[in-house]
């Protein structure tokens, strides 16, 4: 599923920043899953509703 155009960061761990979002009620909308070329990704909304991909090269 795409998301259209968004802005994305790398983070250097996603797993903590999912918790880190979820513990402040941040609506994630996909992943965290793998996206088929080594990155880990993952789809969460800012306060505007806009969406934003965070995600991780997996090792």
């Amino acid at each position: 599923v795409g998301y259209g155009a968004h802005i994305a960061f790398e983070v250097a761990n996603l797993e903590e920043v999912r918790r880190h979002l979820q513990a402040h009620n941040v609506k994630i909308v996909g992943g965290p899953r793998p996206r088929g070329d080594g990155v880990l990704q993952m789809y969460v909304c800012d306060p505007d509703g806009s969406i934003i991909e965070l995600f991780v090269w997996e090792k």
